[in-house]
């Protein structure tokens, strides 16, 4: 699956920012345009595939 739009942040104060982000682009874009780790990577699989 090849997403358009990756979002990168700092998790120590940004992740809430980043969800909201997220959010607001999954609504225009839809969730296969937007790739976030906590939302794109299911637990134990190896990111390099997600």
């Amino acid at each position: 699956m090849q997403h358009s739009i990756f979002i990168s942040y700092r998790r120590d104060d940004s992740e809430g920012e980043a969800g909201r982000l997220y959010d607001d682009l999954v609504r225009t874009y839809g969730k296969n345009a937007v790739f976030m780790d906590v939302a794109g990577i299911a637990p134990g699989l190896d990111f390099r595939k997600a």
